[in-house]
């Protein structure tokens, strides 16, 4: 297949994704080659007075891999499955989360056909359009969709376990495998071209589990935080996410997820350890600024001061005294704390210039509705840790960016996903479908 995509969604259920798929570039069965799977009561009642039923079929390729995890032949044979019990409604004009969304078609069946491994294959869905529509005439989507010219996009609640594998560059990595439906199935059409989008990453498709550790062991880390989708957010590792990893990981994975979780609960604080050059060179200004009492500081740091012998040794122990008449009783906790202020400090001046050069955090395409804004994420990872005009020539090489300069045609792009609504682009008063509501993307 093309491409397809989940993508998070505004009114989506908690925990429901929506899967984009164009169709297969080989040839489809026919429709009478897939079989009906829904009650024959229910297929009556549907066809009820359509004296010549129009039937579509569509094609997904497994596993489909995307940025929210790998979607297995199990979840699609579970999808396709639900139209034992029920036909599965689904609206032509795109996802509706309301009360009770349109039905405008149904999917009636389905078919797996797995490759000899028994791990790929493709899943064919057997879609039925009546004539009249909920409550339109379905004339002319009928029409498109004999053209080729509608995609389709499922509707789900997945079940899923997380397996440890290596990335492309022999790292072991968590990923989620996505192996049945839950609840909440629909497969809606949407516009043609949409389940063929470029990628758009909501959330790394993998974890690291060598990089969680590094973070963990420099203090980048989050005890009490109860956060969804990944365990690793903004160079921060999050101990809820890893429990909930652990708890759909098997044996062997889930003791190396606990081993992370073991070395947070260990640890005394989230916070960096403080460098040891930045705590010199802070004491270095102190000293010029007047401070004094180096006696004072040397015991208070349990050193004896009657080891100190030489010019230079007296001169550092005067510096340790300074530091003690300025700092207090207790001054590395003083000075960790004004190293952690200076840091927000020059966070916020990165943050102001990225705003500045790019937009806000969140800015608003379909009125009245906001959403992240990539570029300022993207800007921000690029100009971290930077200043004065370390900071300005980051700004402009970031314009620069080929990343950027991807984000930047998205946003401009009136149909791109950022700018899309149910009903059509930007601007058409519908709800947008795009959110930042913890629900995990993915594009195949």
């Amino acid at each position: 297949m093309k491409h397809a995509r989940i993508q998070r969604n505004a009114g989506a259920p908690e925990g429901v994704l929506v899967f984009n798929y164009a169709r297969s570039k080989v040839s489809l069965p026919k429709a009478e080659e897939i079989e009906t799977l829904i009650p024959k009561a229910a297929m009556e009642a549907l066809t009820n007075g359509d004296a010549e039923p129009f039937f579509k079929v569509e094609a997904i390729d497994f596993p489909a891999k995307g940025s929210g995890g790998v979607y297995d032949g199990s979840f699609l044979k579970s999808f396709i499955n639900v139209c034992k019990e029920r036909p599965i409604p689904g609206s032509k004009r795109g996802h509706e989360y309301s009360s009770r969304p349109a039905s405008d078609f149904y999917t009636v069946g389905g078919r797996i056909d797995s490759n000899d491994n028994g791990k790929t294959g493709t899943a064919y869905m057997k879609i039925y359009i009546p004539p009249v529509g909920d409550p339109t005439e379905n004339a002319a989507f009928i029409r498109d969709a004999r053209a080729g010219m509608v995609h389709f996009s499922l509707v789900t609640k997945p079940d899923y376990n997380v397996k440890t594998e290596l990335d492309e560059m022999g790292n072991k990595v968590q990923v989620r495998h996505f192996t049945a439906t839950t609840g909440y199935e629909r497969n809606d059409a949407m516009e043609y071209g949409a389940g063929a989008m470029s990628q758009i990453v909501n959330s790394s498709t993998s974890f690291d589990v060598d990089a969680a550790r590094a973070l963990i062991a420099s203090g980048a880390f989050d005890k009490n935080t109860n956060v969804d989708g990944e365990p690793v957010q903004n160079g921060i590792v999050y101990r809820s996410a890893l429990r909930r990893l652990a708890s759909r990981a098997n044996e062997e994975d889930r003791a190396e997820l606990g081993e992370l979780i073991s070395m947070i609960d260990k640890a005394k604080n989230g916070r960096k350890t403080v460098d040891k050059e930045e705590a010199l060179k802070l004491l270095s200004n102190l000293i010029k600024n007047g401070a004094e009492n180096a006696q004072d500081i040397v015991a208070g740091l349990g050193i004896n001061p009657k080891l100190l012998r030489n010019a230079e040794d007296e001169a550092n122990a005067a510096t340790v005294a300074a530091l003690n008449s300025k700092l207090g009783e207790k001054p590395l906790e003083k000075l960790d704390g004004i190293l952690a202020e200076n840091a927000k400090t020059a966070e916020d001046r990165v943050k102001n210039a990225v705003a500045e050069a790019f937009g806000a955090a969140e800015i608003e395409t379909v009125p009245g509705k906001k959403v992240q804004n990539s570029q300022y994420l993207r800007a921000l990872e690029l100009c971290k840790g930077k200043a004065g005009d370390e900071l300005a020539a980051a700004i402009e090489n970031a314009k620069k960016d080929p990343i950027m300069l991807d984000l930047a045609r998205e946003r401009a792009d009136p149909y791109s996903g950022i700018n899309r609504s149910a009903g059509g682009p930007r601007g058409s008063g519908a709800m947008a479908n795009e959110s930042e509501d913890g629900i995990p993307g993915f594009m195949a």
